[in-house]
């Protein structure tokens, strides 16, 4: 599955309109909904909190409790211990009365943490019962029977699994971190998984890698190693690729 591309050019179509656009080409009237990214997640909790049933944050990245306190469905925050992140999340956890609070022990969630590969059957173990618990009001979807792939207002869905319909927001960059969870999530759910463009830290990498002072630095960087046009460049971790694509231009 691809990161996401858009079909045309959708203009500055909020991110929670874009998710309902989803929804609402999916036949989902009421969804569980679980992500790391608030930018992802808060516009829909605020504009349409009647299609959430349930909000799952696993190792959220910069929570504003504040931006949290009026939500009235169930809440789960899964946070590490260590980082810096995790400690802001854990003083956010507290604060919210409606929030159920699980902590992986001796783990530090960073930026790029891969969480679920790292710490599957913790969050299993939490994540799933907490689903189970929650409101039974949720629209059922059958991957088998409709269609499982496609792409609405510049955000990609995939479909799997059968059940109660299971929103999953990008965890980072990669919408396949969600997979070492999956085969459990679609015993008793069917997992619609996210992304694009606008989703995830896709947004911030790229506005990074475009800004005037980053590229200078960038500029810099290859004048000093002085790259020549014969030259072959490895980029390890290389993000949404931004910066490789100035490099092929350079």
């Amino acid at each position: 599955m691809a990161l996401g591309g858009t079909n045309g050019n959708h203009g500055d179509i909020p991110t929670w309109q874009r998710i309902l656009d989803v929804l609402e080409h999916l036949n989902i009237q009421r969804a569980h909904v679980a992500g790391r990214i608030p930018t992802d997640f808060l516009g829909l909790t605020h504009e349409c909190s009647d299609k959430i049933s349930s909000l799952s944050l696993i190792c959220p990245e910069s929570l504003n409790a504040e931006a949290m306190r009026n939500i009235a469905f169930p809440l789960l925050m899964i946070t590490g211990d260590t980082s810096p992140t995790d400690k802001r999340s854990i003083d956010a956890a507290t604060s919210l009365n409606n929030a159920q609070h699980f902590i992986l022990k001796d783990y530090a969630s960073m930026m790029w943490s891969d969480m679920i590969a790292d710490r599957v059957d913790d969050i299993a173990k939490t994540f799933v019962p907490f689903l189970d618990e929650a409101d039974e009001t949720v629209s059922v979807l059958d991957a088998d029977t409709i269609e499982k792939e496609g792409e609405i207002s510049g955000v990609s869905y995939l479909l799997g699994g059968k059940g109660p319909a299971l929103i999953l927001f990008p965890l980072g960059l990669a919408p396949n971190q969600w997979t070492p969870l999956l085969q459990k999530l679609q015993e008793k759910f069917c997992t619609v998984i996210l992304s694009g463009p606008e989703l995830g830290v896709i947004p911030v990498l790229e506005d990074r890698g475009q800004a005037p002072g980053y590229l200078r630095l960038i500029q810099s960087m290859m004048d000093a190693v002085d790259i020549q046009n014969d030259d072959t460049l490895l980029d390890i971790g290389c993000g949404t690729g931004v910066i490789d694509r100035w490099l092929a231009a350079y």
